[in-house]
């Protein structure tokens, strides 16, 4: 599972830079393969256990993805103003979560729901 890496921060439970199960983007721009483009919305409140479960799922493909994680405009727009979630830390949620209104006018592939679907 190629996952293309588009932030310079470590993800806890994904590849990072180095580790070959990882690409760093301005290589697979560059490479005859088109990743399958998901955006991750992500609702649950632990945000970084559902990533863990949705890593270990990922990786039994040999496609290469491009993972985007979103959350709704207010949650985001909350944390960033000051508020803690009990959950997931703050930093987690600046480094690697997209507000919908910032994504949802590009192309993906799948798009991916999580309410309480890993219950």
């Amino acid at each position: 599972m190629p996952i293309i890496v588009q932030s310079e921060h470590k993800h806890p439970f994904l590849p990072s830079i180095g580790h070959s199960s990882a690409i760093e983007v301005n290589r697979a721009l560059h490479q005859d393969i088109r990743p399958l483009e998901i955006v991750i919305f992500n609702m649950m409140a632990d945000k970084v256990a559902t990533e863990r479960q949705l890593a270990f799922w990922l990786g039994t493909t040999s496609l290469q993805i491009n993972l985007t994680f979103a959350t709704t405009d207010s949650y985001v727009d909350q944390v960033r103003a000051g508020w803690q979630s009990k959950n997931t830390p703050a930093a987690h949620i600046h480094n690697f979560y997209s507000p919908w209104r910032e994504i949802k006018d590009k192309k993906h592939s799948t798009l991916l729901g999580l309410a309480n679907a890993l219950r």
